[in-house]
């Protein structure tokens, strides 16, 4: 049976903001794991957590968002992060200023 429109446009919304949520919370989680409990400098840190971020966002995207059935492949992940990189990368530029000129600040709030 074929949903309404108006349930299927909010389902693949609420999957943008489910997928979106938990690349964040593994971000935040990951940097502050690894400052705070095994002193990696947060520069670093964050590299990592967004890295881990990204595979899980592909990851939750595929089924949340997008409801594919086909398996995942490299290709499809290379893609995918080619774009997210971008955008990675601005968002670490401003991340990297806001550490540099606040060097106290907590990481999660910069």
């Amino acid at each position: 049976m074929n949903q309404q429109p108006n349930v299927r446009d909010a389902k693949h919304w609420l999957g943008f903001l489910i997928s979106g949520g938990l690349a964040f919370a593994i971000d935040a989680t990951t940097t502050k794991l690894l400052t705070s409990i095994f002193g990696v400098p947060v520069l670093a840190s964050r590299i990592v957590g967004i890295s881990l971020a990204m595979i899980a966002g592909w990851l939750a995207h595929r089924q949340l968002t997008f409801r594919l059935t086909t398996p995942p492949t490299l290709h499809e992940f290379l893609k995918y992060a080619g774009v997210a990189w971008v955008a990675a990368a601005i968002n670490y530029a401003i991340f990297a200023a806001i550490i540099f000129i606040y060097p106290t600040i907590e990481p999660l709030i910069a």
